[in-house]
C-alpha cells in the first residue's frame, strides 16, 4: 500500500496521516506499507518537483512489489 501526503494540507491533519500510517503498519504486519510526506505540499502538489517525486516513488513501488 502506498499513501502520501502533504503536511500543510488543510483539509486533512498531517497527525492523521501519521496515525493511519502507524495503524495500517501494525495491523497488516504481510501488507507493505509505504508513506510518502511531503514537507512542502498541502492537499495538492506545491511544486513540480514535488509531482516528479511523487510519480517516481510510484514507478518504485510498483516495480518492487508487482515486477513484470
Amino acid at each position: 500500500l502506498l499513501i502520501s501526503h502533504g503536511a500543510h494540507d488543510a483539509r486533512v491533519d498531517f497527525s492523521q496521516f501519521i496515525a493511519f500510517r502507524d495503524a495500517l503498519a501494525c495491523e497488516n504486519s504481510t501488507l507493505p506499507v509505504v508513506a510518502l510526506a511531503f514537507p512542502n505540499d498541502g492537499h495538492r502538489h506545491a511544486t513540480s518537483s514535488s509531482v516528479l517525486a511523487h510519480y517516481d516513488a510510484i514507478d518504485a513501488f510498483l516495480r518492487e512489489f508487482f515486477p513484470l
